[in-house]
């Protein structure tokens, strides 16, 4: 059987689909690039050292610094932990009505963090692993039915944020009786006290591709590795 020639309207018919799709395809996907984003921004740092006074082994490195939103989007149910550290988060200081001693109310979770919306982070970190130790926020982009699916993360180094402090101590000069500071070097093997366990391990190297993204799945679904 011979088939029917096609006729210009025909082809009109099919090319104005394939414009269509090809449209709605495009818009669909740039749509996505240029979706409304949280971005996490560390600012006003500060590192300190919180020392016994027993041995600098037992000493821990502290931060604090303030985190904003600085991304064009919102973020929901903010949650932010420590990967080799033990993290913190926390609202305004505040004084108390009769102006002595002052706090800060502390959240395991945020519900919404707006642009330009900020909190307080407290971080205490063994300062053996300063360098490879992580701020971890997950958050979900949008409130949806499927909230896991709609989970994001990032880390963000504690180097990157503040430099590890160096180990300093006051200590009583006895030959004219004042105190001095006293700088410790870095002890080749620290321990962190029982009291800062960090939240979770650190993550595993990126050469070990399997175990990296089965601690990120971990972190992202609340079960920490």
């Amino acid at each position: 059987m011979e088939t029917e020639p096609m006729t210009f309207a025909s082809v009109a018919a099919i090319a104005t689909a394939v414009s269509v799709t090809a449209t709605l395809v495009l818009s669909l996907f740039w749509r996505m690039l240029d979706g409304r984003r949280a971005e996490w921004v560390a600012h006003s740092s500060k590192s300190t050292w919180r020392y016994d006074g027993e041995s600098p082994q037992s000493a821990a490195a502290a931060l604090e610094c303030e985190v904003a939103n600085t991304g064009d989007g919102d973020a929901y149910r903010v949650e932010v932990t420590g990967a080799g550290c033990q993290v913190f988060v926390q609202g305004e200081k505040r004084t108390s009505s009769h102006g002595f001693g002052s706090w800060r109310e502390q959240f395991a979770l945020v519900p919404r963090m707006g642009s330009g919306d900020h909190f307080h982070l407290t971080v205490t970190c063994d300062p053996g692993v300063w360098h490879e130790a992580r701020i971890v926020f997950t958050w979900t982009a949008s409130p949806t039915r499927f909230r896991r699916l709609s989970r994001r993360m990032r880390t963000m180094r504690l180097s990157d944020v503040a430099p590890r402090p160096p180990l300093t101590e006051e200590k009583l000069n006895e030959e004219w009786g004042g105190y001095e500071t006293v700088e410790h070097s870095i002890p080749a093997r620290t321990y962190m006290p029982e009291e800062y366990t960090p939240d979770s391990a650190l993550p595993p190297r990126r050469t070990r591709v399997f175990s990296r993204l089965k601690w990120r799945l971990s972190v992202l679904t609340g079960r920490r590795a």
